[in-house]
């Protein structure tokens, strides 16, 4: 065996293929290993390719086989994918109802800052109107009288 290219191959294919110097003497060891004549080396040969086309039949077996395992996980792909897609609707849905509640809540706080400056504005004009209440001297006889008048606003 040279470094260089090993001829592999049925009768009438021949087929070369490139071989380092390591491989080589490998090969070598191996041959002397089994203590293999000339004539051997044909047999050894036929030998290897015959394991060759049994571990291509095998590869060409397993990569078959996988075919169902394929299927599955693309299945589960699939439904993975299904459930990303209920998910991402959801998440919409969620978002337009989020959307509207924080109007909701713009509108409340709007009306709540409204009615608490209403209630500030109420406790200054009542403090006022105490303060000309108290500031204020009429006879008791006018008291009398504005405390029996009806008051009542003509619509």
């Amino acid at each position: 065996v040279t470094p260089g290219a090993i001829l592999v191959g049925r009768s009438g294919d021949d087929s070369a293929i490139p071989v380092s110097d390591k491989e080589a003497s490998e090969l070598e060891e191996l041959l002397q290993l089994f203590e293999l004549g000339l004539g051997d080396s044909q047999a050894f040969a036929a030998a290897l390719q015959e394991e060759v086309a049994a571990l291509e039949a095998a590869n060409v077996y397993a990569i078959l086989e996988s075919g169902p395992l394929v299927e599955g996980v693309i299945g589960q792909l699939r439904h993975t994918q299904t459930v990303l897609d209920d998910l991402d609707e959801s998440l919409k849905v969620f978002d337009f109802k989020l959307r509207h509640m924080r109007d909701d809540i713009a509108a409340i706080e709007a009306s709540n800052n409204s009615l608490e400056r209403q209630a500030r504005h109420n406790k200054e004009l009542m403090k006022l109107l105490e303060g000309l209440l108290g500031g204020l001297h009429l006879d008791q006889s006018v008291v009398r009288q504005l405390e029996q008048t009806q008051f009542e606003l003509q619509r």
